[in-house]
Order: C-alpha cells, then structure tokens, then sequence
C-alpha cells in the first residue's frame, strides 16, 4: 500500500480488514472494523494491526512447523540440487538447529542413488557446507552427462544398465537387463606394505 493513497491511519486499516470476508477471519474482521468505526480500536498503526492478525491467525507453533517441514523435505526427481538446498536453507534461518541437526535432515532427504554415489567415494564429506558443495557437484556432473549423452544421441546408461531386447520361444519380445562393468575409485593411494 501507498501511504498517500489513504486519507488516515484508519483508512488504510479498514481497507486492509476489507479482504478479511470468510470465515473465522469474517466476524474477526466485523469486530476488529466496529471498533475502529466505534473509535475503540486497540490498534493505532498498520504495522499494529498486520502484527495483530498474525497473532490471531498466525501458526501457533512455528517452531514445531518448521521441524516438520524439516524433516519431511525430501529432493525428488525434478528438483535440482539447487531447489534442494535453498528449501533447506529457508527452513534451517526459521530454526535455531545447529549444523549436525541441519546435515542430518539434508542427508535424510537425499535419494538413495545419490546417496550410493557419495558413500563410494574414499572420504565422506564432513559439515553441512562440505555435503552440500558434493551433491551440488555431482548434480552438475550428471546433468553434464545426459546433456553429453544426449547431443551424441546414446541411450541413458547411467545406472550401469543397458536394457536389450530377447525374444522368447513362444515369439514374444521381452527385455533382458545385462549389467555393465561397474569401475571403483581408484585417486586414493593403496595402502601397500
């Protein structure tokens, strides 16, 4: 709202109150618009009376909310990475968990493939910052690979599967699954002594 475009404080209140028309909120607002028409109003301000409806219909246990949010954040197919971590991040400024609290609910809504492809690696990353910086990486890696794969027109291998094509003796056509060499890490000197 523009503070020229009302006449008084009290203008730009009952203006705000006019959007309040259902429910619960419908006879708040009634009550709250005879009392400022009354001139009984407890509410002098905007800031005031915004202030005043998120008490009255704001959530009663915020904290509570958003740990559950927390932990029901989950990175499904379509969301990047970056999707990913900016919900978690919003939701961890709305508590005040620590890192580990934090780390644990980011790795717990991490998919399980790519949680396989991080505990292959040689080292685990460690902190919240280090775990985000890995699967940001991998992200960007696979994506580089289906656009790869993609502008040479191969097929999506990239679960270490190639899907044939068997014909059984009664001539119907049914997929055979044959599984491609799988290659470990090896950037890690051996241990040899």
């Amino acid at each position: 709202m523009q503070a020229d475009t009302f006449m008084d404080k009290w203008t730009k209140i009952l203006y705000a109150i006019s959007f309040m028309c259902r429910g619960t909120a419908q006879v708040w607002a009634g009550n709250k618009t005879t009392a400022v028409i009354d001139g009984m109003s407890q509410t002098h301000t905007l800031n005031e009376f915004l202030a005043c409806v998120e008490r009255t219909f704001g959530d009663l246990d915020r904290a509570r909310t958003v740990y559950t949010q927390l932990h029901e954040l989950k990175m499904e197919q379509g969301i990047t990475t970056e999707d990913y971590t900016a919900q978690l991040e919003m939701l961890a400024g709305r508590t005040g968990f620590n890192d580990a609290v934090l780390e644990d609910a980011y790795i717990q809504g991490l998919p399980n493939l790519i949680l396989q492809k991080v505990f292959a690696q040689t080292m685990l990353p460690k902190g919240l910052e280090k775990w985000k910086t890995v699967i940001h990486n991998l992200d960007r890696l696979h994506h580089g690979l289906m656009e790869l794969r993609q502008s040479t027109g191969q097929s999506n291998t990239s679960t270490g599967q190639t899907h044939l094509s068997t014909t059984t003796t009664t001539g119907q056509s049914t997929p055979a699954v044959v599984l491609l060499p799988q290659t470990l890490d090896t950037s890690a000197p051996m241990d040899v002594d």
